[in-house]
């Protein structure tokens, strides 16, 4: 029974993979879309058919943890099961992105309860960090990076309360990958490669160089005889899948109270890490209203603070009192007015969004009507900003996965998972076969975010849902650090301005600003006003005409490619199910 249901659902993601338009069909209404461009230049990547079907549907990063959620709907799972059947198995298969060391949130719509709600399961600060011993290498690689990982908890959680099947059961595709192993791809290679190398295009993060050489628990899975696993070989990770099984037995209990949380602190311990028994026993997953604007007569809705989910929100709020349409989806006042918003928004970040535990929670002023009105006036069409402090409304006290699911009978999920930087912080805790997460690289020493132990700490992730009359019609993730919430926005510009389907939209080129690490100076200090650089397009977006535009109004312009989203578009009236994957990441959505 158990090869007939795989064999099903390797059949259904085959036919879910859709097929390539014709070289005159499928793309956007070049008029409207392009203001005169050939929109074959514009894209660089095939502009395929969304996956389609009415039963079920699963985007994500990697065809085998989309073949896992897929596999899980057809064992009757809803799509809460397969979002955490994809999420396991993407902790497997992607090992670089996400994992049981891996911390993040989801956005659930109950279609039984018409409910719409996050579920944070975002990393807490240890209780014994020392500030002294943190510094720009120890925040990025190292045991002291970590923060107390939630996934499973998450997990757990989301399964418990509005799951069809037991945990075990959505859990055993992981297992699966992790004990037969699977066939390493070209980007697990290359990160393999460049977290066990000294890489020269790395020197903006210095410390993610030798990772795995430099910690042995770690070389011993991606490293097998001290040397890079080709694409095509198995990859086996038999701690791991003894691990998955024990939570899969003996649910979450096991990882933060018993033998694997006493494993945890017995190796943290002994490499002068942070880590207690408490960190992990006290460690839960939080249910949290999400933030939510109007958009044009939509309802968005994104995970709240201290994700950058409100950054997002703000990002469109201030966007709405334009017509995006009029200037055309790739046009210099596009990118200007969309780069000048998103400066004014993360400014905002930076200064007021953190743990509301802890910090007082500006969310509802920063993302309403008003607060978009009093920033659209600090925007000039004509010159681009470099400086730029946050609004006074108070006295002030890459690597990620991204994926969505949704099923037959309404239910709709998006989440964004991570370990931060690429294999997090590089350890591998014992023989656990868990990879640890690099979190505490978002600490800074004063501001919103400094350290107080069981905080969140300020993150990018932000999964987001747009409903429509009450019904959702767009569920998104993506995955690209403080790029996140940016190509969500510009994915949900295109369906909601630009009349694009989800495929054309997530295979869109997209533009970015970079600010998170231009606002800390003085090594782990945040510096409120702080210098913007450049504006990061990826090749081929820009025809030379638009670029010299940007720069007479005083933008600096930079190659590169941006972020990575997944998606699923729902039909209000025919509830035909539409799968998005962004090919830039190798991404795979299967409807049936």
């Amino acid at each position: 029974m158990k090869r007939f249901v795989a064999l099903f659902a390797l059949l259904l993601l085959w036919v879910g993979c859709g097929k390539p338009h014709s070289e005159s069909a499928g793309t956007p209404a070049a008029s409207s879309l392009v203001t005169g461009k050939d929109v074959k230049k514009v894209y660089r990547f095939p502009i395929n058919d969304p996956a389609m079907g009415r039963r079920g549907a699963v985007a994500s990063s990697h065809p085998l943890a989309t073949e896992a959620g897929m596999r899980i709907l057809a064992q009757g799972g809803n799509a809460v099961d397969a979002a955490v059947a994809t999420a396991a198995a993407l902790g497997v298969v992607q090992p670089e992105m996400s994992g049981l060391g891996a911390t993040g949130a989801m956005n659930l719509y109950i279609a039984a309860t018409g409910e719409l709600i996050t579920l944070d399961y975002w990393g807490t600060t240890p209780s014994l960090v020392y500030p002294e011993r943190m510094n720009e290498e120890t925040k990025e690689a190292g045991i002291l990076a970590a923060l107390v990982p939630g996934a499973v908890a998450g997990w757990a959680e989301a399964v418990k309360k509005y799951g069809k099947l037991s945990l075990a059961t959505v859990l055993q595709p992981a297992i699966e990958y992790a004990e037969n192993g699977f066939p390493v791809d070209n980007e697990l290679s290359n990160f393999i490669r460049t977290s066990s190398e000294i890489d020269v295009r790395a020197d903006r993060w210095p410390f993610q160089r030798s990772k795995f050489r430099r910690f042995q628990t770690s070389a011993r899975i991606f490293l097998p005889g001290g040397r890079v696993l080709a694409p095509g070989e198995i990859l086996v990770q038999k701690d791991l899948a003894r691990t998955l099984k024990k939570i899969a037995a003996q649910g979450p209990d096991v990882f933060y109270r018993g033998e694997i949380a006493d494993a945890f602190v017995k190796f943290s311990q002994e490499n002068n890490g942070f880590f207690t028994k408490e960190d992990f026993a006290r460690y839960q997953a939080r249910w949290e209203k999400p933030s939510s604007i109007s958009y044009r007569g939509y309802q968005i809705y994104a995970s709240p603070a201290p994700s950058s989910g409100p950054t997002a929100l703000q990002t469109l709020k201030i966007l709405e009192g334009y017509d995006l349409k009029s200037m055309g989806r790739f046009s210099a006042d596009l990118i200007h007015v969309f780069s000048e918003a998103s400066k004014l928004a993360s400014a905002d970040e930076m200064a007021y969004l953190g743990d509301p535990a802890f910090v007082p929670d500006f969310t509802a002023r920063l993302i309403s009507q008003e607060h978009a009105e009093e920033q659209r006036k600090r925007i000039s069409m004509q010159k681009a900003a470099v400086r730029v402090p946050a609004a006074s409304i108070a006295e002030r006290g890459g690597n990620t996965t991204a994926f969505a699911t949704a099923d037959g009978t309404g239910n709709v999920v998006s989440v964004i998972q991570t370990l931060l930087r690429g294999f997090g912080c590089g350890v591998v805790f014992g023989d656990t076969g868990v990879l640890f997460n690099n979190g505490m690289r978002l600490f800074r020493s004063n501001g919103p975010n400094n350290f107080q132990p069981g905080k969140r700490l300020r993150h990018p992730v932000a999964p987001m849902l747009i409903t429509r009359e009450g019904k959702p019609v767009l569920a998104l993730g993506a995955a690209g650090a403080e790029t996140i919430w940016q190509t969500q926005a510009q994915t949900i510009i295109s369906v909601i301005d630009y009349g694009m389907n989800i495929q054309e939209a997530i295979s869109a080129p997209r533009a970015a600003i970079a600010y998170a690490y231009n606002a800390v100076k003085d090594g782990l200090k945040y510096v409120e006003d702080f210098t913007y650089g450049e504006i990061s397009a990826e090749e081929g977006y820009l025809d030379p005409g638009v670029v010299r535009e940007l720069k007479g109004r005083g933008h600096s312009i930079q190659s590169a490619e941006i972020g990575s989203v997944q998606g699923i578009q729902i039909d209000p009236v025919t509830k035909v199910l539409r799968g998005g994957a962004d090919p830039r990441e190798g991404g795979r959505a299967s409807a049936w």
